[in-house]
């Protein structure tokens, strides 16, 4: 599995994590890969891909957002 990793702001690179499935579309693209994982996981996900931080429900920028229309898109 690759994780995707995102830099803050704040320099910190942030692992999203989101409390539902309609929250990761409206907040990165109904084209987003994902996968479900047990919340007690998070933490160790972090550490081995290298992430500082977990942003929990953080919506990206409209521009960076995947569409299942994109192209290389399935």
């Amino acid at each position: 599995m690759t994780l995707e990793l995102r830099d803050t702001a704040q320099g910190d690179r942030a692992l999203l994590a989101f409390t539902s499935l309609r929250g990761l579309v409206d907040g990165c693209g109904d084209g987003q890969a994902w996968v479900a994982v047990r919340g007690h996981q998070l933490d160790d996900l972090r550490a081995r891909s290298g992430a500082d931080v977990i942003l929990w429900d953080a919506a990206l920028p409209v521009d960076e957002r995947r569409t299942r229309y994109q192209e290389g898109a399935r």
